[in-house]
């Protein structure tokens, strides 16, 4: 009870700390923004939390459009039970929360970055404090840390990715890139198993000053690099016979180590020996094909931890699999200098990775520039990759683009369209769509049944298979309602709807509406189609 009355006190004070520079309804109503309203939620949930800890922080900024918050300079003291001097503190530089923005439904995305954290080793349980004091540290300095969770709702795929770096000890990274993540509760929905696919997995430990800690500690033969190899295959192919033997039936016999396993030992003994040779960076990470995927089951690998080495067979290395398959220099460099001399697959290939930034630093304009020769020339992936890098940038190229990827027969250039639709007037919606038909021709052979008629407008509707364009999409769709068909008629009615709920100036569609109408009038009459359509 005396929670809940701290909590409602806080949200009091919070509500009534509105300016008072408001002298009409008006005014009131200029002070009620979306900013304004996040901001007193997250202050009253700042004022409840100081019932559990003392904090301070100096500002706070918030977008509701970007999904983001962000508040600096901030200062917490726990008072954990163990902390009798009070030196227990925690700061904060800045602290960043990002959400999907509110015109993305289909993202659910929290991401939570902290910058200049520091924590005194006060704060940890006295058990706790051990590796710190042997570091002869009296705090941890957090330069960045990251946690970054990104899940699409209709995919069900999530990425997920942990970053934290400790000054003068070491950074780890971890991330997964999941193509399906949910539970199956066909069994037990009050306890459901997850169900989930995935295609990658890296972890990954930079040294920054871990490994001369405990170099010190470690075996000589492990830090010796004409005995760590034979020391780690020993060390680890006795571990694998200890799983094996563990996963073996009562009474039966053991499997051997198998090539799975091999392998990781393997990987590890030569990552092993380049880490002592340079002392950089260690790399786990799943060792199969990222364009597959693969089921985890995680209770699989309780029963048979051997069945998790043949699943996501785990390898070490020095970089991880992105870092050891940059693109080849040499065909940046000739991609850079003369892009015509490239095939088509390697021009795709560098351009690709020129706008995504992934084995090379990313250049939009000289990727742009590469894929939008192939583009034009019909090849539908360089296409939807540039559909898909300008959708936030520009737009209205992005538009013209995901036409394109979409007459290619690319189906996920449907929704793009769709989506951008939202943002573009009526008037550059149809101008992109005319310049993206490139004066196409009605093809007359259509004009044999109402079916084909039909196809026509479906697929100018759509934009998949064809280019979509509502002019021309009517042009087909009068055809067939006049001819007495109600799919066709249903089509000039989505288009009619489509058009009247678009931004932007009206007489542009009337004026596409009124040549469409007049093709239309002119192939009816001039080819006798109310007497053809009707045998």
């Amino acid at each position: 009870m005396r929670h809940t009355a701290s909590i409602l006190a806080a949200a009091t004070i919070s509500l009534g700390a509105v300016p008072s520079q408001a002298d009409s309804w008006g005014e009131w109503l200029d002070l009620i923004t979306p900013e304004q309203l996040m901001q007193r939620m997250l202050q009253t949930g700042i004022m409840a939390a100081r019932t559990q800890l003392d904090i301070q922080y100096g500002d706070m900024v918030v977008s509701p459009l970007s999904g983001t918050v962000s508040i600096s300079d901030v200062a917490m003291w726990p008072l954990p039970d163990w902390d009798d001097n009070g030196d227990c503190f925690i700061g904060l530089d800045k602290l960043a929360l990002r959400t999907a923005p509110p015109q993305d439904p289909s993202q659910i995305r929290l991401k939570v970055q902290a910058s200049g954290l520091s924590v005194h080793g006060a704060c940890l349980p006295p058990d706790a404090r051990q590796p710190l004091q042997m570091a002869g540290l009296t705090e941890v300095f957090v330069p960045r840390a990251t946690i970054d969770m990104d899940y699409d709702i209709a995919s069900a795929g999530a990425f997920v990715h942990v970053f934290a770096e400790i000054d003068d000890v070491a950074a780890v990274s971890a991330s997964g890139d999941f193509t399906y993540v949910w539970f199956d509760g066909r069994d037990d929905m009050d306890n459901p198993d997850p169900v989930v696919f995935m295609s990658s997995a890296t972890l990954s430990l930079e040294n920054l000053g871990i490994w001369e800690q405990l170099k010190a500690f470690a075996p000589e033969p492990l830090t010796n690099p004409e005995t760590a190899s034979g020391m780690v295959n020993g060390m680890l192919s006795q571990a694998m016979m200890g799983i094996n033997a563990d996963a073996a039936p009562e009474g039966g016999q053991p499997e051997p180590i198998s090539e799975a396993q091999a392998a990781f030992v393997n990987s590890t003994v030569e990552a092993w020996q380049g880490f002592l040779a340079n002392p950089n960076r260690l790399v786990l990470e799943t060792g199969y094909d990222s364009d597959s995927d693969i089921y985890v089951d995680f209770i699989g690998y309780e029963d048979d931890p051997l069945l998790m080495f043949e699943d996501l067979q785990p390898r070490v290395a020095l970089a991880p699999a992105a870092a050891r398959g940059a693109l080849p220099v040499a065909l940046l460099q000739a991609a850079l200098n003369d892009a015509a001399s490239l095939s088509a697959d390697d021009a795709l290939t560098v351009g690709e990775a020129l706008v995504s930034g992934n084995g090379v630093p990313r250049n939009m304009a000289a990727g742009t520039a590469i894929l939008e020769g192939l583009a034009r020339n019909g090849d539908p992936d360089a296409a939807v990759i540039l559909a898909e890098a300008m959708e936030d940038r520009a737009p209205e190229q992005a538009y013209f683009w995901a036409l394109l990827a979409g007459s290619g027969g690319v189906a996920s250039a449907q929704a793009q369209l769709d989506r951008l639709e939202l943002e573009l007037p009526v008037e550059r919606i149809l101008a992109l769509q005319a310049d993206a038909e490139a004066n196409a021709q009605l093809p007359v052979s259509a004009l044999a049944n109402v079916n084909l008629i039909r196809m026509q407008a479906a697929e100018r509707l759509s934009g998949l298979g064809q280019t979509r364009s509502y002019g021309t999409a009517a042009v087909w769709a009068m055809l067939a309602a006049a001819a007495g068909d109600p799919e066709g008629a249903d089509i000039l009615a989505e288009i009619d709807a489509r058009m009247s709920g678009a931004s932007g100036d009206p007489s542009a569609w009337a004026a596409r509406e009124a040549e469409a109408s007049a093709l239309a009038t002119e192939a009816w009459i001039g080819r006798n189609l109310a007497d053809a359509l009707s045998k």
